[in-house]
């Protein structure tokens, strides 16, 4: 979530749930109490970061969610025309 304290992998590429990680997001939930966390005007989006991270891994294909329309039209336009991943093969294109 918005102002998180990390990303936590909690199903491996093979389906499986990754129990000890679900533990500690959860944990790690009720330590801040789901209060949401402001970020300042230099800090990039979260999503943005989630993003570069699974581009900069190698963790293709991978779906990252945002509840606000106008957010993921934003945060699309900005992947490509600002960030410039490749997130798609030229098959994927046509």
């Amino acid at each position: 979530p918005a102002g998180g304290n990390g990303l936590y992998l909690v199903m491996d590429g093979e389906g499986q749930m990754l129990e000890d990680n679900f533990e500690a997001l959860m944990a790690n939930q009720q330590e801040e109490g789901g209060e949401r966390k402001k970020r300042g005007g230099n800090e990039p989006s979260d999503i943005i970061k989630v993003v570069s991270c699974v581009v900069e891994e190698g963790l293709q294909p991978a779906i990252v969610f945002s509840f606000s329309r106008r957010d993921c039209e934003g945060l699309a336009q900005y992947l490509d025309r600002v960030a410039k991943f490749e997130l798609t093969d030229d098959n994927e294109k046509t």
